[in-house]
């Protein structure tokens, strides 16, 4: 099969996915992974790619597998005879631990194509990849706008310091009044009124209260 000497090869399957233009008739006849790895789903039918099968450290082994929406590590006692990009149909029933199988079968691909497409369920050109992307753009447009993330302009925009946040020591200046002989009562004011503002008016400068 070229998917498993591409996974010899590469450790990967490159060309295509078992379960590419399946979706409509997966969707029809089977449960999906990512609903039946909620908590007390209960009885479960899936058609599922073998990933792995690995022998435990205490026992019995794990079967990776993995259909268009996700995947799902399932216990078994004994070992079954399945290679890697193996098509299964899975039955059992899962409750709040991991899923408790019923029976294991391999799928003919070439005949699951077959009955897909008699029942018009076959989209041979709609992959895998394509379908994950298209169901991550629907959950996400389900999402509520406060999930959503939202404009970040104020944050990166340089921000404005507000006039309160001013020193009180800053300058203060005011025009020199129409009658210059105002100007002769100022040391008076001055001295009366110390403190910390500065004071600028024509060309005089002093310090005085805020007050």
């Amino acid at each position: 099969m070229q998917l498993r000497t591409e996974k010899e090869v590469f450790n990967v399957g490159l060309s295509f996915h078992p379960l590419d233009g399946l979706y409509a008739r997966c969707r029809t006849k089977y449960n999906f992974i990512t609903a039946v790895n909620i908590e007390n789903f209960g009885e479960f039918h899936l058609c599922a790619m073998v990933v792995s099968l690995n022998k435990g450290m205490r026992g019995g082994y794990f079967l990776q597998i993995e259909d268009i929406t996700g995947q799902m590590e399932l216990y078994l006692q004994e070992k079954i005879d399945v290679e890697p990009f193996d098509i299964l149909y899975i039955t059992g029933y899962k409750g709040m631990r991991m899923p408790k199988i019923d029976t294991i079968r391999v799928l003919s691909l070439k005949s699951l194509r077959a009955k897909a497409q008699k029942a018009k369920l076959y989209t041979p050109n709609q992959t895998v990849a394509e379908i994950r992307q298209l169901r991550k753009q629907e959950y996400q447009a389900s999402l509520p706008s406060s999930f959503v993330p939202t404009d970040t302009s104020e944050e990166t925009a340089p921000k404005q310091v507000s006039s309160d946040l001013s020193p009180k020591n800053s300058s203060t200046a005011f025009p020199a009044p129409e009658n210059i002989a105002i100007l002769a009562q100022l040391p008076q004011l001055l001295k009366a009124y110390p403190g910390e503002v500065a004071v600028t008016i024509g060309d005089l400068q002093a310090t005085i209260s805020d007050e």
